[in-house]
């Protein structure tokens, strides 16, 4: 079997260049990275290390509804918990330490879309991992898989900067390493909160430490999510 992480590595590190580093286009770079690592890897590790069932949040707003809510030490199913209504069943199928494939259960389930940021939650204990959709194989409902790239399994709800009074309040979800784009820290926010000249500040312990906006990975009409370089 061809063991091509070094290539995946390679396109992972030309995409968070953007496109004025790489040799190709960048969406041309994000669909070769894709085509070459495909779906995740059949299960690397002990089961009992993400149980097979998950709760899937789909929406920039239910998931920064959970994280708060984690934030505050709840678990799913404490009274007053924000995510009990929030995310829908599906079955772990594959897994591996870089992402995991998922199949929708019961016919309620939204379908994320690729390129869509989706949060993972084992039924059985609280830790998060925040995912991006990097592929599906396209079949109907009742065969449909998903291939979800592992981001980060921590990341902190932050308000966001506005130049425009009516986009004050705004929050968004900062990402403090992403071992798929170099270690650099990641921000999911709205789509249009943020210009090129906004500067993100996180608060670590009363140290505050300052953010621009660096290579946009992904984007929709929801949601936008970039790399970040430190000020």
């Amino acid at each position: 079997m061809l063991d091509c992480a070094d290539i995946v590595t390679a396109l992972d590190g030309m995409i968070a260049g953007g496109d004025e580093i790489g040799p190709l286009p960048l969406l041309t770079l994000r669909s070769l990275r894709d085509a070459i690592n495909g779906l995740p890897a059949a299960r690397q590790f002990s089961r009992t290390q993400f149980r097979p069932r998950v709760n899937v949040i789909a929406g920039l707003p239910a998931m920064l509804d959970v994280i708060a809510g984690k934030t505050l030490g709840r678990r799913q199913g404490d009274a007053g918990s924000p995510d009990t209504r929030e995310g829908s069943e599906w079955l772990l199928s594959n897994e591996s330490p870089d992402g995991f494939g998922i199949r929708p259960l019961g016919v309620e389930a939204p379908l994320p879309g690729v390129g869509d940021i989706v949060l993972l939650r084992p039924r059985e204990h609280g830790k998060l991992h925040i995912c991006l959709v990097r592929r599906s194989n396209g079949a109907p409902r009742e065969q449909l898989e998903l291939g979800l790239q592992l981001l980060c399994s921590s990341a902190t709800v932050i308000p966001l900067p506005a130049e425009d009074i009516r986009l004050m309040g705004q929050q968004g979800l900062l990402l403090p390493n992403l071992p798929a784009f170099g270690n650099a820290p990641g921000l999911i926010a709205p789509a249009a909160a943020l210009t090129p000249r906004s500067v993100i500040t996180e608060n670590q312990g009363g140290t505050l430490k300052y953010y621009r906006l660096g290579v946009r990975i992904e984007s929709s009409n929801a949601a936008a999510f970039h790399l970040l370089q430190a000020l």
